[in-house]
């Protein structure tokens, strides 16, 4: 529509690919279930890390993981939602498809927190 023409753009994950790309290389992520589980989750269930996101403490471990994956010079982070679905969550959690909608919302907004957290 017009009136997004006339937003400011903001940098895309593809923005950055193309960025990083011509100087050679674009930095994933540490692997964010090994991470989770070395600060001390379990994710050895269905879900995966995807099940962090299910209680606080798991959230804040999604967190640190993040965090430490680009103080250690990440470009990019993942979500934990790899192995969460709507379906998955309302299957496995028992959760409504709204609860389940926002569960995977709070995985992206975990990772721009720490993303946000380091650039502020």
């Amino acid at each position: 529509t017009r009136t997004q023409s006339m937003a400011p753009r903001r940098n895309t994950l593809l923005d950055l690919l193309r960025c990083r790309c011509k100087q050679g290389v674009a930095v994933l992520d540490n692997g964010l279930g090994s991470e989770c589980r070395s600060l001390g989750a379990d994710i050895s269930n269905r879900l995966w890390s995807a099940s962090l996101l299910l209680e606080p403490r798991g959230r804040a471990i999604i967190h640190a993981a993040h965090t430490n994956a680009l103080r250690a010079g990440a470009d990019i982070v993942t979500t934990a939602s790899y192995q969460g679905s709507r379906v998955g969550l309302m299957e496995y959690a028992h959760l409504s498809a709204a609860q389940a909608d926002d569960v995977l919302l709070d995985s992206v907004a975990i990772a721009r927190r720490a993303v946000d957290d380091l650039c502020s």
